[in-house]
């Protein structure tokens, strides 16, 4: 029989086709606030200012209605940055993470240390 290969090797074992599992809606959304930590609040703070332009517009008041719209872009601008820029470090550091792993495969010696003569 030939030799089977190594098992591979995996940083973490979610990431395991065998141990792989779906996340449950819990655990998804503790790890997309932990990614993205200041999206929930500004969403929250554009459901706010929704509800300020609605009160506004029932009462009639201009004013507050057109704060209440500036609020509320100005809280949707800081969610699009946030999670454009988490996106860019998640990759970022996935590139790096491959890189290093490359560069350990390269200097990895062939042997081991113990069996050469």
């Amino acid at each position: 029989m030939a030799p089977q290969p190594p098992p591979q090797q995996y940083e973490n074992e979610l990431d395991d086709p065998i141990y792989a599992r779906r996340e449950t809606f819990k655990e998804k959304f503790y790890r997309r606030n932990m990614e993205n930590p200041l999206v929930i609040p500004t969403v929250g703070v554009c459901l706010f200012s929704l509800y300020l332009m609605m009160r506004a517009s029932f009462r009639g008041d201009a004013r507050t209605f057109q704060n209440a719209q500036r609020l509320r872009v100005g809280a949707q601008g800081v969610a699009i940055v946030m999670a454009s820029a988490t996106v860019v470090l998640e990759q970022t550091k996935k590139q790096r993470r491959l890189e290093e792993l490359q560069a350990a495969a390269t200097n990895a010696p062939s042997q081991p240390e113990s069996t050469k003569q």
